[in-house]
């Protein structure tokens, strides 16, 4: 049952997402995108095929053409997430933390140019969060 959900939720973002990237670069604004991954990377308490959820998310990202910022929550595979960010063309920082815990991740144009890594903020309350805040 839980396959079937992921699967649905799947092919209607990825619907949303067609109609979507046609709207993008209209103007000169900053375009930030959030998206929570479900357990990337993590088949014990995400979807079962992390493969295909690879497949699936990279082609999402694909078809959405180059945004400027892309906000992932729920990243848990640090190497899958770098291959998802080598595939689709961007940068990316991924907040500190072992494979077992999610974790807050951002990709971003390679074309923006970035001053700084962001930093984890609140580090003496980690207890008060599920997850640490950027």
């Amino acid at each position: 049952m839980k396959h079937f959900f992921t699967t649905v939720s799947l092919m209607i973002i990825s619907a949303l997402t067609l109609s979507y990237s046609q709207k993008l670069r209209t103007d000169n604004s900053l375009e930030v995108l959030t998206w929570n991954l479900e357990w990337f990377g993590n088949s014990g308490k995400g979807p079962s095929d992390e493969k295909k959820q690879m497949q699936v998310a990279s082609q999402i990202i694909k078809k959405l053409g180059q945004v400027d910022v892309i906000v992932f929550e729920e990243i848990c595979d640090s190497v899958l997430f770098k291959t998802l960010a080598d595939s689709t063309g961007y940068k990316y920082y991924l907040s500190p933390g072992s494979n077992t815990l999610q974790k807050i991740g951002i990709f971003h144009s390679k074309s923006l140019e970035v001053v700084e890594k962001p930093t984890q903020i609140l580090p003496e309350h980690k207890n008060t969060f599920a997850q640490l805040p950027l």
